[in-house]
């Protein structure tokens, strides 16, 4: 999960309040992974491949460093083994 993205997201619709309920609910039913060297290693080698954003990249870093799958409607992910494309 993407705490920064969903915070901007959301207050960027809705208001503050909405998107600090929703932080606080993400945090109550999952496991928040801080970057640390290696996803920031890793985020950087998959910036300079994909030309991505430096955000997307240390996500995808993220993801792929843990086994996970990101969830997402970005277009950039598309066709990566380790996103969902919703």
């Amino acid at each position: 999960m993407n705490i920064y993205e969903i915070k901007y997201r959301i207050e960027q619709i809705r208001d503050e309040d909405t998107a600090n309920d929703c932080i606080t609910t993400i945090k109550t039913y999952t496991n928040v992974l801080n970057i640390d060297e290696e996803i920031a290693l890793t985020g950087a080698q998959i910036r300079l491949k994909h030309k991505m954003g430096a955000v997307d990249s240390l996500i995808l870093a993220t993801a792929i460093l843990h086994d996970l799958k990101v969830l997402t409607g970005d277009q950039h992910f598309d066709g990566m083994d380790e996103a969902v494309m919703i």
